[in-house]
């Protein structure tokens, strides 16, 4: 799959899961670049950056499982187990279930067809043009276009501050 269709199936999977669950899948921070929306942290994996120039992104994992070509595409780098029985720990079932609705609406879609969709106002309000640049898309702006209240907002940010503080205590932070 070209780098640039997984980057906005992946950014509509992360939208959606805001949406419907209050968190996304994959944690990531949002920019906006000129072809779109984009996820940075995955971004930078798929352009062959590596986990100490990444902070906070398993990059090892993505070595593991994702195999980028010079066509800028990407393939599985191994065949998947799926009686394996860790192969399915690592994603919800919300999270599966996010991820085949964003499938199976927009992965017929070709890749700059995906690019013109998520330009468009009408669908994806918080891509701003960066102008040759990039600019980060407030996780807030976003949670207001996809329809949260102020409160709900609120929620969601004090809930991950609470992870955020679980997650520097079993780190020893």
């Amino acid at each position: 799959m070209h780098h640039l269709k997984l980057m906005k199936l992946l950014y509509l999977a992360d939208r959606l899961s805001w949406q419907e669950n209050d968190y996304p899948i994959t944690g990531d921070d949002y920019y906006s670049l000129p072809y779109g929306p984009v996820l940075s942290k995955t971004l930078d994996l798929m352009h062959g950056e590596t986990l100490s120039q990444i902070k906070g992104a398993n990059a090892s994992a993505w070595d593991k499982w994702i195999k980028s070509d010079e066509n800028y595409s990407v393939k599985l780098a191994k065949a998947v187990d799926e009686n394996d029985e860790y192969f399915w720990d690592h994603l919800s079932i919300n999270d599966e279930e996010i991820l085949t609705k964003i499938f199976d609406k927009y992965g017929h879609f070709e890749t700059f067809a995906l690019v013109e969709y998520t330009h468009n106002k009408n669908y994806i309000p918080e891509w701003e043009n960066p102008k040759g640049s990039s600019k980060k898309i407030d996780l807030r702006t976003l949670l207001q276009h996809i329809g949260k209240t102020p409160q709900e907002i609120e929620y969601i940010f004090e809930d991950m501050e609470l992870k955020a503080a679980f997650d520097r205590a079993f780190q020893g932070h």
